[in-house]
């Protein structure tokens, strides 16, 4: 219970990371795109107004400018690990479950799990466990209790493979067929992809199981290639990636290596993503999603978000998703009055600067934050933003004798 507490926690601080990374232009990381006229989140009114004397606005609860709000279709890994011989999936679950419910009228959610079951044909992965997935429930806002019952549902099976490069362009040929000019991927796995049938086992990195070379199984080599490959066209369509990696456990780094007569190098060393580089084994699983995050457009420092313990996922996830919370809103009639109003985060006053360097600055009907202030709102948890006249702000004091 401990551990998947943890879990819970990073998974959420990805979540968040998703919202900084399609976060308005305050932060310089949404990719290019199209801008669309959107309807405004439901549930959240541009503008309460009044019309009191004074401004004539005594409170405004402000609501986040449509064409800004993300469209994140979530590529949640259902291979066989993630239920054993640790469970991953609950924990994935409940975080995912948990940052969208703060995040959500703020960016619209889908999921797309793989890969896709099926019923057994033979046993073999190559027949039932690399099917690519499809989209379970395409993106839209309020979707977040059918994307949690479907992850619930869609429990992992034995025998079930990682197809990451299929899920991937599953996923491109969706958002290509839906974009919103903010569409991300937040990719969600705890190994390396596989499933190519293509690749040569006697000399491909093995991923868990058994050797490669042993059973002439190409289904169980790392696709690094072909993953990077999906990303990268993602990435030229404006798609961001976001990654996830789920505690892909301990692995033998650094026993040493060589090659034998009936396999390569990379046999020797212990299944589970390890390379044989000058006779020594080197773990490339984290590497891997690292360069996945790079070629996304969304790595942090140059690394994925890493999730070594699932006490941490929730954090993770949290992270991920809030990075691409925007950080631009409607005004309204506010606009007018942008000399009489106070904007508060949360209750408390926000400065404005029209250096746009930290505070907030306003015009034609929307109104930004920039600096610390953005941050603030990619924390992937619920804020409440407000305007209000300026003289609400002093009451006055007792009058004198």
């Amino acid at each position: 219970m401990r551990q998947q507490s943890r879990l819970r926690q990073i998974v959420s601080g990805v979540l968040v990371a998703l919202a900084a990374v399609v976060t308005s232009s305050c932060c310089d990381r949404r990719p290019l795109g199209l801008s669309h006229d959107l309807a405004p989140p439901p549930g959240l009114p541009l503008v309460e107004q009044a019309e009191p004397a004074g401004c004539g606005i005594v409170e405004g609860l402000l609501s986040p400018h449509a064409p800004e709000v993300p469209q994140v279709l979530l590529v949640v890994d259902r291979s066989t690990s993630m239920v054993a011989p640790v469970d991953r999936w609950t924990p994935v679950t409940d975080a995912i479950a948990a940052v969208m419910a703060e995040l959500s009228g703020r960016a619209r959610f889908g999921l797309l799990m793989y890969p896709r079951q099926l019923p057994p044909a033979l046993g073999f992965p190559g027949w039932d466990g690399c099917v690519e997935g499809v989209v379970n429930v395409e993106p839209a806002l309020g979707q977040e209790e059918k994307i949690v019952d479907a992850l619930r549902a869609g429990r992992p099976a034995e025998g079930s493979g990682t197809p990451t490069a299929a899920a991937l362009r599953t996923a491109a040929q969706w958002l290509g067929d839906h974009p919103t000019g903010r569409d991300y991927v937040l990719l969600a796995t705890d190994g390396g992809p596989g499933c190519n049938p293509g690749l040569d086992p006697n000399e491909c990195i093995c991923l868990l199981g058994s050797r490669c070379c042993d059973f002439f199984d190409s289904y169980n080599c790392l696709d690094e290639s072909a993953t990077l490959g999906a990303i990268r066209s993602l990435s030229d369509a404006g798609v961001g990636t976001l990654v996830l990696g789920i505690d892909p456990g301990v692995q033998a780094e650094g026993q040493s290596c060589e090659a034998t007569p009936w396999c390569g190098a990379n046999a020797a060393c212990a299944v589970g993503g390890q390379e044989c580089i000058d006779g020594a084994c080197r773990d490339q699983f984290a590497r891997l999603l690292d360069d996945m995050a790079v070629a996304g457009n969304t790595a942090v420092d140059g690394r994925h978000y890493e999730v070594s313990d699932l006490g941490e996922l929730e954090r993770q996830v949290r992270a991920a998703a809030g990075s691409l919370i925007p950080c631009l809103y409607d005004l309204g009639s506010a606009d007018a009055k942008l000399d009489e109003i106070v904007v508060t985060i949360d209750d408390r006053p926000i400065d404005r600067d029209s250096s746009r360097s930290d505070g907030w600055e306003a015009g034609a009907g929307r109104l930004e934050f920039f600096g610390e202030a953005c941050e603030v709102l990619h924390d992937g948890r619920v804020h409440d933003v407000r305007t209000h006249c300026a003289e609400a702000e002093a009451e006055p004091g007792p009058k004198g004798p």
